[in-house]
Formats: structure tokens, C-alpha cells, sequence
């Protein structure tokens, strides 16, 4: 039996930090703040929370891009083994290694979310550390929109 749980069901609330928890690690159980709650009530509220958080701020234009290369390797090899078109063969692997080069790259930018915060509170000269517990998503964009806008003017 659960019991009634206490759950992160805004980006207002959900720090960045439990972002990242679900989004890397799928970890779920970070979305509760107290008592308990069913798996499958988790993934529900994280379907949401994740939905909110694509309709706000997007897709990132690297993973974009990763999606049209392997739909275009898919394209290719389609036509190689539905279509008889071995001379396709060649361009389906250079697409297939471009979209693996481009992941790669994403693996390669990312930095953690405590090394992006640190970052954070140094430009927007912040006397005090941004904690990945605290700051929630919505301040996070935020504070990232107010940077750009500073970086924009210099």
C-alpha cells in the first residue's frame, strides 16, 4: 500500500538537479518530497513534468540534428536492403558515422550540472553558490536567459 506521496509536478518546484536525476539516471523517486509513491504514478508525473519542459524550452539543435542523420541513414539503408541498392551502402555508414559523431559530441559538451551552476553564479556575479537542489528548472532557465541577454550586449 502507498501512502499519499508529496510530488515535484511543476518546473517551478523540480529542482534542476532532480532534472537531471530523472533525465540521465532515470531516477524517478527524486520527484518525491515526502511519503511514497507507485512507479508507475512516477513515471506519469515525470511524462508530464518532461512534456512541460520540451514545450518550454525545446530540443536541443545538436539532438536535432543526431535525429536527422540516423533518419537519413535509415533512408539509405532502406533503400540498400528493401530496394537493391547496395551502392547506397557507402553513404548509409558515412550517415550512421556522422549521427555517432554527433552524439559524441553532445556526450563530449556536457558538463555536469554542479560545473554549469558554478559557471552560472561566476557570470552573473552571485555572492553566494547556486545548488542544484534549490534552484529550480524554471530559475535556472532564467538565470541562463539573463545571461545570454548580458553576453548578447558585450
Amino acid at each position: 500500500m502507498f501512502w499519499k506521496a508529496e510530488l515535484h509536478t511543476t518546473l517551478d518546484t523540480l529542482p534542476i538537479g532532480t532534472l537531471y536525476d530523472c533525465i540521465d539516471m532515470g531516477n524517478y523517486k527524486s520527484l518525491i518530497i515526502k511519503g511514497k509513491a507507485s512507479q508507475k504514478k512516477l513515471k506519469e508525473v515525470w511524462k508530464k513534468l518532461y512534456d512541460d519542459y520540451l514545450k518550454l524550452f525545446g530540443v536541443p539543435e545538436q539532438f536535432k540534428r543526431y535525429v536527422r542523420l540516423k533518419a537519413r541513414a535509415a533512408r539509405l539503408w532502406s533503400d540498400v536492403y528493401l530496394k537493391g541498392q547496395k551502392w547506397k551502402t557507402v553513404l548509409a555508414r558515412v550517415a550512421d558515422f556522422e549521427a555517432e559523431q554527433e552524439i559524441g559530441q553532445i556526450k563530449d559538451d556536457q558538463s555536469t550540472i554542479d560545473e554549469v551552476l558554478i559557471g552560472m553564479a561566476q557570470m552573473l556575479e552571485l555572492r553566494y553558490p547556486l545548488e542544484k537542489d534549490k534552484v529550480t528548472v524554471t530559475q535556472f532557465y532564467g538565470y541562463k536567459k539573463l545571461i545570454e541577454k548580458r553576453t548578447k550586449k558585450a
